[in-house]
């Protein structure tokens, strides 16, 4: 019998904590169906899985506003203080990623058209003949794609569209920026997808149906897409 969650709290690297009617439990990420260890819903419950949840991922993210409450509505869980280490998060709606994407293509779009104006190639033939040989010496567009979304996702997790929508890219487990690293995954994998046309789209659709609202190009490169006014940070550690 299916165990989903009814939420999850906390996300790692590998592992999420969450909870379903009447225990809490503990995921493996990709495959939420059964949980790999189970809680009653009590307090004792909950003290037991955050340790041994600990023990998994020493640094969590926060996914909800809070921890679930063992007696009552877990879908709306309490709002309170982070703890020491801590990092909240709320997952930003395929909504504004979709208007992100918007305004990042209608700039590339633009950047675009302004290169082939400049460099004289623009189309003047509407035929079919003139449009493919344009499309076949095009290749260049990929790295002014390239240009345009890996370096801004990888110093400040956002481009353009992100900003505009203030949504931006974490780094699992700990909230952090990208790096070139996983930019650069993020960027290759639905480019990857589309040596066989259109099916790059997948990568971006999988949103819909993630837990996560991870894209496949987020799940390869441990990221998610959080709203920029719901971060939060708990007080550092004390030494």
């Amino acid at each position: 019998m299916s165990r989903r969650a009814v939420d999850y709290a906390y996300a790692g690297s590998r592992y999420l904590l969450g909870y379903g009617p009447g225990f809490f439990g503990i995921w493996v990420r990709g495959a939420a169906d059964i949980p790999i260890r189970e809680f009653p819903r009590t307090d004792d419950g909950w003290a037991n899985a955050w340790v041994e949840f600990r023990s998994l991922e020493p640094y969590p993210v926060r996914l909800t506003r809070g921890r679930p409450r063992p007696e009552a509505q877990p879908e709306r869980p309490r709002s309170d203080v982070l703890e020491e280490g801590e990092t909240s998060a709320v997952l930003a709606t395929p909504g504004r990623r979709l208007g992100a994407a918007a305004v990042d293509l209608t700039i590339l779009t633009g950047v675009v058209l302004a290169i082939l104006a400049v460099t004289g190639r623009y189309p003047t033939d509407a035929s079919v003949n003139g449009s493919a040989r344009l499309l076949a010496g095009m290749w260049w567009v990929l790295g002014v794609w390239w240009l345009y979304t890996v370096p801004l996702t990888a110093v400040r997790g956002q481009t353009v569209g992100k900003m505009a929508l203030r949504i931006r890219v974490a780094a699992l487990p700990d909230g952090g920026e990208p790096g070139f690293g996983r930019s650069f995954v993020r960027w290759l994998v639905p480019v990857g997808m589309n040596i066989v046309p259109g099916l790059g789209i997948l990568a971006y659709l999988w949103i819909l149906i993630d837990p996560m609202r991870q894209g496949l190009h987020d799940k390869a490169a441990a990221t998610v897409v959080v709203l920029l006014d719901g971060v939060r940070v708990g007080p550092t550690p004390r030494s």
